[in-house]
């Protein structure tokens, strides 16, 4: 789990959860009520594809038991008719101008931005994971796919600690 594969994925979701704690305790009230109703918001989004797909089915959404159990868990903080979904960003920022307003822009840099290649395989994780050089000379160097095991990576361990 501590390769170069999987820990950048569990690490960015942390220091996610840490930017974003720290931004809204700079505005405590106003800004968890954003990150509370944009969340039920996004329960409720979920609750009617589910509706839809159990529509789709020729059942009766009503009488399943999971919408009713996740209708029941939105309307025990605020009632489904009067829950807003917004399909937006929550704060209405981007997580880099959140670090920089909750003081945060060194974890952002060192580990936020480089664990999110991973999250989103993007061409600089993909290229250091999934590519090797061809071993035919006559091939000029162009790089092959592989799949190999990624070795434990202990830097993984200690950066964001370090931050």
């Amino acid at each position: 789990m501590w390769n170069g594969h999987v820990a950048p994925i569990l690490l960015r979701t942390m220091v996610d959860v840490h930017i974003t704690f720290a931004w809204i305790l700079k505005e405590p009230l106003d800004r968890s009520r954003k990150f509370i109703l944009y969340g039920l918001g996004q329960e409720k989004l979920y609750l009617e594809h589910l509706r839809a797909s159990i529509k789709e089915d020729g059942e009766d959404p009503e009488d399943h038991s999971i919408t009713q159990i996740i209708e029941e868990w939105i309307n025990s903080q605020r009632f489904t008719f009067l829950t807003d979904v917004n399909v937006g960003s929550w704060s209405g920022l981007s997580t880099r101008t959140m670090a920089q307003e909750a003081d945060c822009m060194d974890l952002y840099r060192y580990t936020y931005t480089p664990f999110s290649s991973s999250a989103h395989s993007t061409w600089n994780h993909i290229a250091k994971y999934n590519l090797q050089p061809c071993l035919n000379p006559l091939h000029r160097h162009h790089m092959v796919p592989v799949d190999s095991d990624a070795p434990i990576d202990p830097d993984y361990l200690y950066r964001p600690l370090s931050m």
